[in-house]
């Protein structure tokens, strides 16, 4: 996760969330009783984002930014409905 707290303007601005399969795969063979009923690298993915939404709640951010790059169409329309479903509205498409 990347990102940071806007100084002065009490803005969390997040940049970046990545999770490989890769490493929920690993946690999962090594964690079996763990992941039972699901687990996938989106939720894990949601799952720090939230983090950080208390991390600047808990430092007075009052506004939070998250990016939805637009480089795959199908995740794009994902994150967005989900950020939407999470409360947040959309501000602006930044396009190429």
């Amino acid at each position: 996760v990347e990102g940071f707290l806007r100084p002065g303007g009490k803005i969390l601005h997040l940049d970046k969330m990545e999770v490989w399969k890769k490493a929920v795969d690993r946690a999962r063979k090594e964690n079996p009783d763990g992941y039972k009923n699901g687990g996938n690298v989106f939720g894990v993915g949601l799952l720090l984002g939230y983090l950080c939404l208390l991390h600047g709640k808990e430092n007075g951010c009052i506004d939070a930014e998250f990016l939805a790059i637009d480089d795959e169409e199908y995740q794009h329309k994902r994150l967005v409905r989900y950020y939407k479903n999470s409360g947040f509205k959309v501000i602006k498409y930044v396009g190429e």
